[in-house]
């Protein structure tokens, strides 16, 4: 197990020969869109919390 400064997460042996055996091609594919969702995500605007609506559920 791999603990990060967010949350502890698990990846098994047979996800990591799995992902081995994706096409180099495929891999650098989603590391781009990774990178351009990252950069999306921290050019949104910050949202002030009176604004947002409450979800279903969620403690006021």
């Amino acid at each position: 197990m791999r603990t990060s400064a967010a949350f502890p997460y698990v990846i098994s042996d047979e996800r990591l020969h799995a992902y081995a055996r994706v096409p180099l091609a495929e891999r650098l594919r989603w590391l781009e869109e990774l990178v351009r969702f990252t950069q999306a995500w921290r050019a949104a605007p910050e949202v002030d919390p009176q604004w947002v609506q409450p979800t279903a559920g969620a403690p006021r």
